[in-house]
């Protein structure tokens, strides 16, 4: 993890320029290792992060950015509005675009953003539960990190390619006309026996189910690097 915000969710764009410019240092360092940064911020239109960013990208690592919370066209917004990218938009627990979520012709694709539990900065034990495409965009960085993960190192636009091809489409509601209706999905397998094989999990008790999960994540985790900003 790559820190450029402050606690308060405050940062000069000189800051948040710093660290896309460290994330894209150490990808060079390392050109083989698959690697895949999450942008859950973003601002008003910025030539400076967008130039940053797009230079990363040009560099070959790929990004995943928040589309914003601002129920407007993502072409507003930097770095979400930048072609190379992939801005996720967010939906709630109804399949349904969330209230807040940027929308328009530059969101590539949807995922869960509203009342997620996710981690706390006032703690290393605590939680909170958030709303936000800053929620969003971290699930789809994590599907970039697996697919790398069992695929190899790819491009910036052939994984964004592979994530919008195993999307489900039209299956969110409200979602605008001029916006691509596309929810996330990891095509690992079908739903209903994922759902099965969670429940099985569970009955089969938290610390063996705990324990797969962890050498899980360390098998992914040696083959693709996230960085968080």
């Amino acid at each position: 993890m790559i820190k450029c915000v402050a606690d308060d969710g405050s940062a000069a764009t000189s800051d948040i320029v710093s660290a896309i410019n460290l994330a894209a240092q150490r990808a060079a360092a390392n050109p083989t290792r698959p690697a895949v940064v999450n942008m859950s911020l973003g601002g008003p239109p910025s030539r400076a992060l967008d130039n940053a960013v797009a230079a990363a990208v040009a560099q070959g690592l790929p990004f995943v950015v928040a589309a914003g919370n601002e129920t407007q066209d993502a072409n507003n917004a930097s770095p979400a509005r930048l072609a190379q990218v992939i801005t996720v938009g967010a939906t709630d627990i109804n399949d349904r675009i969330a209230s807040f979520s940027n929308f328009g012709n530059k969101v590539d694709v949807f995922a869960p953003g509203d009342t997620i539990v996710s981690a706390s900065f006032q703690g290393d034990n605590l939680g909170a539960v958030l709303s936000g495409t800053s929620m969003a965009s971290p699930h789809i960085a994590g599907l970039a990190a697996l697919i790398m993960g069992q695929s190899g190192k790819l491009t910036p636009d052939a994984l964004s390619t592979q994530i919008k091809s195993v999307a489900i489409t039209n299956a969110i509601a409200g979602v605008p006309a001029n916006t691509a209706n596309t929810l996330a999905f990891n095509n690992a397998v079908p739903v209903g026996q994922l759902q099965q094989a969670v429940g099985q999990a569970g009955n089969a008790g938290a610390g063996g189910a705990g324990a797969g999960a962890a050498r899980n994540r360390r098998d992914v985790g040696e083959l693709s690097e996230t960085f968080i900003l």
